[in-house]
């Protein structure tokens, strides 16, 4: 019984991974570092105060590198003010988008939503 329960568990993982598109971007070795670079500042652990959702929070904010420096990391965690046991996370990726030529986010909540969004020098 458990042999054909690790088939079928293999087929169907099989099937998903089929199922599965991506596209990919190839980038010169070095450049993504070189694009990333002004973001260093923010590297490490910032804490923040403000408005989310017409509520005031509190909370930290993690940046830190991947093994390559080749995409930032950043973590937040907030907690709104009014209600301390509802703490909010999510996690994103800072990247170099080397077809637009632009640094760009993509970032996913706690509760499993997502989106994106690109960095502008001001």
């Amino acid at each position: 019984m458990k042999k054909i329960l690790t088939i079928t568990v293999g087929a169907m993982c099989f099937l998903q991974l089929t199922s599965f598109s991506a596209t990919a971007q190839v980038v010169e070795p070095g450049t993504t570092q070189e694009h990333l670079k002004p973001l260093e500042y923010f590297v490490g652990t910032w804490k923040f105060s403000g408005m989310q959702f017409n509520r005031g929070v509190t909370g930290t904010m993690t940046f830190e590198w991947d093994l390559n420096k080749n995409i930032l990391i950043r973590r937040i965690h907030a907690v709104p003010n009014d209600e301390r046991d509802a703490a909010g996370i999510g996690m994103s990726v800072i990247l170099w988008d080397a077809k637009n030529k632009r640094i760009l986010e993509r970032g996913y909540g706690g509760y499993g939503g997502y989106g994106q969004g690109k960095w502008t020098q001001t």
